[in-house]
């Protein structure tokens, strides 16, 4: 790539930025380099153990992707380096991993101005926001966990895909009652 910059195709100068930037998240030659600032110590099966990245940095990283695209389409308008499906699909990721802190259409939004509604798992009305919370008056967790149930439902129907949805199901209960990954999040102390 640092070649084809240098012969003339400056408009990869992004992508070069956006590539060097995620090597350092796992450049484990470095003197350096401290996994726990990028990495869980749990991973997604509950053993201790380098784990994904912490939610702060998948949101990062994707913030910094989409800015990379946005970039580089100025020069090389038909160049997409995410798809929308694969946004659709990394809110999944980050709803089975229970992150609520960050959204991808969140993220999308902040780097382009616009919206992508497939994105927008939430519950979508104030009608309904405010019915949940009227229902759960005396249970106000339960409102964390029917949403992050309902946004269980409509990823897979936006998916397209139903299958594995009783497992997200019982994953989200399992979370709500032994909160290990939201537990690990909170005792993040690299933010």
């Amino acid at each position: 790539m640092q070649n084809l910059i240098l012969t003339g195709d400056t408009w990869m100068k992004p992508l070069l930025a956006f590539r060097n930037m995620l090597a350092e998240t796992i450049n484990r030659d470095s003197a350096d380099y401290e996994p726990q600032k990028y990495r869980m110590p749990i991973r997604r099966n509950a053993q201790v153990g380098l784990g994904p990245y912490w939610p702060r940095w998948r949101q990062y990283i994707l913030e910094r992707l989409l800015m990379t695209q946005k970039e580089v389409q100025k020069t090389m308008p038909g160049i997409q380096l995410i798809t929308e499906q694969e946004l659709v699909a990394i809110q999944v990721i980050w709803d089975r991993d229970f992150i609520s802190e960050y959204g991808v259409a969140e993220t999308y939004s902040k780097v382009y101005g616009s919206k992508i509604e497939s994105l927008d798992f939430s519950i979508h009305s104030e009608e309904e926001k405010r019915l949940l919370q009227e229902v759960c008056v005396n249970h106000e967790s339960d409102v964390g966990l029917i949403s992050s149930l309902l946004k269980a439902q409509k990823s897979k129907v936006l998916l397209r895909n139903k299958r594995g949805l009783q497992k997200v199901i019982e994953s989200v209960l399992e979370e709500f009652i032994n909160p290990i990954f939201t537990d690990a999040y909170r005792k993040d102390t690299t933010q």
